[in-house]
């Protein structure tokens, strides 16, 4: 499934969500600027699915480095 569509789907997940947890709040604000806020608040959501990527530490393969790392794991145990 491609990436933009699947953030779609998401963002439609998160907007009726939205509405259902602040249902009451339409009725305060009016449906017009409610569905604009629940819309902006969906795209801001579902930006940031799939995004977040793990920092990789460069690993040292050289024998010192190995060594270092073999002597801390056996001090921690």
């Amino acid at each position: 499934m491609p990436k933009e569509r699947k953030k779609n789907t998401a963002r439609l997940l998160i907007q009726q969500k939205l509405t259902k947890a602040f249902a009451s709040l339409e009725k305060e604000i009016g449906e017009k600027k409610f569905r604009k806020k629940i819309k902006k608040a969906g795209k801001i959501l579902a930006a940031g699915i799939g995004t977040a990527k793990q920092k990789s530490s460069p690993k040292d393969t050289t024998p010192k480095a190995a060594a270092a790392v073999k002597q801390r794991v056996q001090e921690t145990e």
